[in-house]
């Protein structure tokens, strides 16, 4: 991976940060391969953040059941390059 995905992941784990239980212990492994002095060796401890980060975002509790209230809205939030495109429908709560 460059830089340039590391960052991308950062980002993504920055934005979906309130969904995954203890995001910064997670994650932090994976933090200080971003740093400008930092040698870049993806060691096995990267590899167990970033595939716990991959279970957080795709398991089922950071998914929930939506609320037919009438009072909630839904909304959509899309994104886009030149290599991927990604959607989250979300519903605002109380």
């Amino acid at each position: 991976q460059c830089k340039y995905q590391r960052r991308k992941l950062k980002g993504l784990v920055q934005w979906c940060k309130y969904s995954i239980p203890q995001v910064a212990t997670l994650s932090s492994p994976l933090h200080a391969l971003l740093h400008h002095n930092s040698n870049y060796q993806f060691t096995n401890n990267h590899r167990k953040a970033f595939n716990s980060i991959k279970k957080a975002l795709t398991s089922s509790p950071f998914l929930c059941y939506t609320v037919y209230n009438g009072k909630a809205q839904f909304a959509m939030q899309t994104d886009a390059s030149a290599t991927a495109m990604s959607a989250i429908l979300y519903q605002e709560s109380d």
